[in-house]
């Protein structure tokens, strides 16, 4: 498999071939709204995404960064201060995908937090009740598609989003239901098969 993310696009190919996102799915579904995003929303959230990443990398020269961003990388810096989380070299904003289900996506972080393995999505906005499938289809990725993480056999891993705050503090919210998995699973088979039939979207 030779799994290609254009980022200007958003868009995971292999061998030519598109496939969705983890978000696409969702959205697809009808589990997100996009229209309560906002230009600002998400601009902020790309520019705290790249600081974040950036800064894991040891690359970061927080000059270069806007005063207004500044809370939100010390909620970061306090997060893995707090919970000792460390991101796997690896595990920094590595795209994924599973060849046989045909979904990718990137998780924000993949690493290590209370002894296990974690999974670490960011928000910058509320923490809504879709990021529990967004993440479910992020362990999937990790767990069972085309992964440097783990094996099939493997186990112990655990999901979290990070909502990350202008003032410099963050929550941190654990998702440990088993039905998220499934409930994932069940939308990216409805995603297709509309595909396959020809009912909305592109085909």
């Amino acid at each position: 498999m030779a799994l290609i993310f254009n980022q200007d696009r958003h868009e995971y190919s292999d061998d030519g071939i598109i496939m969705p996102s983890v978000t696409q799915i969702l959205v697809d579904n009808g589990v997100i709204d996009t229209t309560w995003f906002t230009e600002a929303g998400k601009d902020r959230g790309t520019a705290v995404h790249l600081a974040l990443k950036y800064m894991d990398q040891g690359d970061l020269d927080a000059d270069t960064v806007d005063e207004d961003l500044h809370g939100y990388l010390y909620a970061y810096e306090k997060f893995k201060r707090e919970t000792r989380f460390a991101s796997y070299p690896e595990g920094i904003e590595q795209p994924l995908a599973d060849s046989q289900r045909r979904v990718a996506g990137t998780p924000d972080r993949v690493g290590a937090m209370f002894g296990n393995r974690a999974i670490i999505d960011f928000k910058t906005g509320c923490l809504e009740p879709w990021v529990a499938l967004q993440l479910a289809g992020y362990e999937d990725l990790v767990r069972l598609g085309d992964s440097p993480f783990l094996t099939p056999e493997e186990y112990g891993i655990e999901r979290y989003a990070l909502q990350l705050k202008k003032d410099g503090k963050y929550k941190l919210r654990q998702f440990a239901d088993s039905n998220d998995a499934y409930i994932f699973k069940a939308m990216t088979g409805i995603y297709h098969w509309k595909r396959n039939n020809k009912i909305g979207g592109k085909t």
